[in-house]
């Protein structure tokens, strides 16, 4: 296996930086593993409960005819598989909760990390600020040199401005060189502490790859014993579909619903039986008969002697009313006849006549109804009828 030590150097000295952010990441990486199989179990949750419903819907077909016996299996193979989904949900659930766990531990570990990797980042910060003062020494000297040899090599140069490159330059000179001295020491400590962080973040990346690697293979490893199980139900389905031939359907069919195996016989024609009927009864025993039947609706009081008296009373009086009436036909036959003279003594006459009338008051039957006078005779001649079949 390569190692860190061997990669991350580079002129920039960037290499620590590179596998801090590194650590850092591993921190993302775990929490978005976390919601990813987060987001799996909704998915097989939700899968769970419509596999329910779809159970339900199953169990709630029609239970009748030949196919009902392929419902039941379809509400089994159903259910069952709505079971190992949830199943696989709780065991995501557990997968979930240790990577939560392990997120915090790593969180815990990479503050440590930082602070243990301090001066390291310190002598990184130092050496990228020494090579970058290094390189502008480099370049001071380089232009005070070129400016010194002008001056020694131009004749009309004045000794004193020969002077003057001449300090320029050796001061360029000491201070590049005490730039390089400094680079050199800070680069032996850098190399030092490097290699000791590049180490540490290596075993620190393997050990987050291991953990990490080991909730995938959980992971993988609880989907694929889950899926084996549900290809076994898909297995009994199609086996127990199989064994649901078109013979068996319609043997269990008649074996449920069988209304019974006898044909309906012939019928013949058979004469009226007469032997309940009474036998005929001569005149004589009819009217005992009439007379018997009188007597119980005497006894039940249709035709009691308070009814009779009434009757007559009301007939004695429409006789009394038809009488009034024929007379005050008569008397008007004889006063339209008088004299003109006597016609106010008529108009009194038949003004009293009138007032008589008024005063009389109608009759009226038992039940509240009057009675008209010219129906009187109707009513009376009825009466006596009836009375005279008594």
């Amino acid at each position: 296996m390569k190692e860190f030590v061997d990669y991350f150097w580079g002129e920039k000295n960037g290499g620590f930086d590179v596998l801090y952010h590194n650590m850092k990441h591993g921190l993302v990486s775990s929490k978005e593993l976390s919601d990813h199989i987060r987001e799996r179990c909704q998915i097989e949750e939700n899968y769970s409960r419509a596999l329910t419903k779809l159970s339900k819907s199953a169990a709630n077909s029609t239970s009748v005819g030949t196919f009902a016996p392929v419902w039941q299996i379809l509400k089994n193979s159903s259910e069952r598989l709505s079971g190992l989904h949830m199943d696989m949900v709780h065991k995501f659930q557990e997968i979930v909760k240790d990577i939560q766990k392990y997120s915090e531990e790593q969180h815990k570990k990479h503050k440590t990390m930082k602070d243990q990797e301090s001066g390291t980042l310190e002598v990184v910060q130092s050496i990228q600020q020494t090579t970058q003062l290094v390189q502008k020494a480099k370049e001071s000297y380089a232009a005070r040199c070129l400016e010194y040899e002008k001056f020694k090599r131009d004749t009309g140069a004045s000794p004193k401005d020969v002077e003057k490159a001449e300090v320029k330059f050796k001061k360029a000179l000491d201070d590049y060189k005490s730039l390089l001295e400094k680079y050199t020491n800070v680069r032996n400590d850098f190399e030092k502490k490097m290699l000791v962080s590049c180490r540490n973040f290596q075993e620190v990346e393997i050990d987050h790859i291991r953990k990490m690697k080991s909730f995938i293979e959980s992971y993988a490893k609880a989907s694929e014993n889950n899926h084996s199980l549900i290809q076994q139900v898909h297995v009994a389905f199609k086996q127990q579909s199989d064994e649901q031939t078109v013979e068996k359907l319609i043997d269990q069919f008649i074996q449920t619903k069988t209304t019974g195996v006898e044909k309906p016989g012939p019928l013949e024609f058979e004469e009226a039986d007469l032997s309940n009927l009474p036998l005929a009864s001569s005149p004589e025993q009819q009217e005992k008969q009439n007379s018997s039947h009188d007597s119980k609706l005497k006894e039940k009081g249709f035709l009691s002697r308070g009814k009779k008296d009434k009757k007559k009373e009301k007939k004695k009086k429409k006789k009394e009313v038809a009488a009034a009436t024929a007379v005050e036909v008569d008397d008007k036959k004889r006063d339209s006849i008088a004299a003109n003279d006597a016609g106010s003594e008529q108009n009194s006459v038949t003004s009293k006549d009138s007032k008589e009338n008024s005063q009389t008051p109608p009759e009226v039957d038992e039940e509240g109804f009057t009675i008209r006078p010219d129906h009187a005779e109707h009513i009376l001649s009825v009466s006596f009828q009836y009375q005279s079949c008594i």
